[in-house]
């Protein structure tokens, strides 16, 4: 019998509904930790926040709070990631794909590029070694499982 651990099977409309799924998490939790930071402040909310990349940093409370807010984001992508994605090898893929659509919506909030250093830096790099992290452990998990069950069928 053949184990089915890293079977694959090219399906674009299975990446496609991860893709927006992805999304979906990436802003849907960025919108409540956002509004969960600027609550114990009383800040106001704005679209600035998720936007504009001239609010990331640390000269402000407003840039603090909002890279917190990215940082804490980047670690439920994290396990959005692990839940919904559960493969090692596409960790990047997705990482990447997140960012490039958040870099987009930067660029047409903003009408320009992102240009600071604290925007190209921003948890990205967090969240990627995060996601890769847990999901190769629960691969390499699975996969120890798989030869147990098969070493003791023999």
């Amino acid at each position: 019998m053949a184990s089915n651990f890293r079977s694959y099977i090219w399906d674009p409309v299975l990446i496609i509904c991860q893709i927006v799924l992805m999304q979906c998490i990436y802003y849907s939790f960025l919108g409540l930790w956002l509004a969960g930071v600027d609550s114990l402040v009383h800040s106001s909310r704005s679209l600035d926040q998720i936007f504009s990349y001239e609010i990331l940093g640390f000269a402000t409370i407003l840039g603090r709070l909002s890279m917190m807010a990215f940082v804490l984001n980047s670690l439920t992508c994290a396990l959005g990631l692990w839940f919904f994605i559960r493969r090692g090898k596409q960790c990047l893929d997705f990482t990447v794909t997140v960012h490039f659509f958040h870099m987009i919506g930067c660029w047409i909030y903003n009408a320009h590029l992102p240009s600071t250093l604290s925007w190209w830096l921003h948890p990205g790099g967090i969240k990627q070694m995060g996601e890769h992290w847990r999901v190769e452990r629960s691969s390499l998990r699975k996969l120890l499982q798989e030869r147990l069950k098969t070493k003791t069928k023999q």
